[in-house]
């Protein structure tokens, strides 16, 4: 593990969880595309013997609105 210098501020929240194994994926371009990008996530991990979890989220850099 390494770690970056960012300046911690004090509305910033640590907190330790449990480990866990993820699938992140990250894609540019067009929005319209998240629905065949989650598509292929979630085949990738059927394909490897994976299952899926409860939760999943998005996080979005760019404003949907925006495009």
């Amino acid at each position: 593990m390494f770690w970056v210098n960012i300046k911690i501020q004090k509305n910033v929240i640590f907190k330790k969880a449990p480990m866990l194994e993820v699938v992140s994926v990250t894609f540019k371009e067009n929005y319209k595309q998240v629905v065949d990008v989650n598509r292929a996530a979630i085949q990738w991990i059927k394909d490897n013997g994976y299952r899926l979890g409860k939760m999943m989220f998005s996080i979005y850099h760019v404003n949907v609105d925006s495009e």
